[in-house]
């Protein structure tokens, strides 16, 4: 917070975090314009992860006892988040969004509605779109993502046991880093062993998903949060069909905008949170169904085509960054 701030004629925070704050402490110093684009809202990612966090003791125990209004250190950590968002807010010229319904929280957090528009995350939908189904044996899904907590890989695992009684030849891979929260992979790794599923699910770590998307049958999302998910447009465009928790815009994705009008049918299902039976249900059902797996994979690519390309998502921001380039007050030394 007071490390000298570097000459700009534009500051862009990508969080409301202590990013937000930098970009607040920015447009006060200079009097130039600062720009916000949240993936997600990060005061509620930050208050599930400290919700979750066993690493942090709870220091009041306020039992049934409603008259107590004493407040536990888990709270004042999450409301201090939320304070860096109203600050970061309140200093930015504009706030962008990943999809409409995230508004509804920045508006709660002191947003001007007349900061505010949406920019969907993009992705290059010729280049997985030359990606050709690979010819495998085993009936296939795939996690893609961080193997953290707030990713719920354990849901995932709980899931790929529940299918592998219907389909005794599942592959379930978990394709990501396991290096943010080692001891949560750990537990994951733990947890195969436990219910003997290693020859079922296999952990690949970092890998280019371009080199393993034609050989997936179903993605799985089982995130107890998201904003839009890359890795659902990245798959989509690959003409993969999905199964994700219903958070953030996995539903728009997979079903299509509200009030949009388009005939392009569903590519994928979404379940509630923790609702490993009707996730399990769900793949199991495409699995089952290869004419309904191949044509949710290609309303899936028709919609990513329509509404999620790289290209004029790049358009958008061009635009933002224009209408923000207007001559500024001179910095002060």
């Amino acid at each position: 917070m007071t490390c000298p701030l570097p000459q700009a004629r534009i500051y862009h925070a990508v969080s409301t975090g202590y990013a937000g704050l930098i970009g607040a402490r920015a447009a006060i110093e200079t009097g130039r314009k600062t720009l916000i684009t949240e993936h997600g809202i990060y005061s509620n990612e930050r208050r599930i992860e400290i919700l979750m966090a066993d690493w942090i003791s709870n220091s009041i125990d306020n039992g049934l006892d409603l008259s107590d209004d004493r407040k536990d250190i888990r709270e004042l950590w999450a409301r201090g988040f939320e304070s860096f968002a109203r600050v970061a807010y309140n200093s930015a010229t504009e706030i962008v969004a990943l999809y409409e319904a995230n508004q509804t929280f920045q508006l709660a957090l002191g947003a001007g509605p007349e900061k505010l528009s949406v920019i969907p995350n993009g992705v290059d939908s010729e280049r997985f779109g030359r990606i050709k189904p690979i010819s495998h044996d085993r009936p296939t899904i795939a996690f893609i993502g961080r193997v953290t907590p707030i990713k719920d890989v354990q849901t995932f695992i709980d899931v790929a046991e529940r299918l592998r009684r219907r389909f005794p030849d599942l592959q379930a891979l978990v394709i990501g880093p396991m290096d943010e929260d080692p001891e949560y992979a750990q537990s994951c790794i733990t947890e195969v062993n436990r219910r003997q599923l290693a020859d079922t699910v296999s952990f690949t770590g970092p890998v280019n998903v371009v080199d393993y998307l034609g050989r997936i049958d179903v993605l799985v999302l089982t995130s107890i949060s998201e904003a839009l998910p890359l890795v659902i447009l990245e798959a989509g465009a690959a003409g993969v069909p999905c199964i994700a928790t219903d958070v953030g815009a996995c539903r728009e994705i997979l079903e299509g905008p509200a009030n949009d009008g388009e005939s392009i049918g569903p590519g994928g299902m979404v379940a509630p949170v923790g609702a490993n039976d009707e996730i399990a249900l769900a793949i199991g059902l495409l699995l089952a169904d290869q004419q309904r797996l191949h044509a949710y994979g290609d309303n899936l690519q028709r919609r990513v085509r329509k509404h999620y390309r790289a290209e004029a998502v790049a358009d958008a921001y061009g635009a933002l960054y224009g209408r923000n380039f207007a001559p500024q007050p001179q910095m002060v030394s």
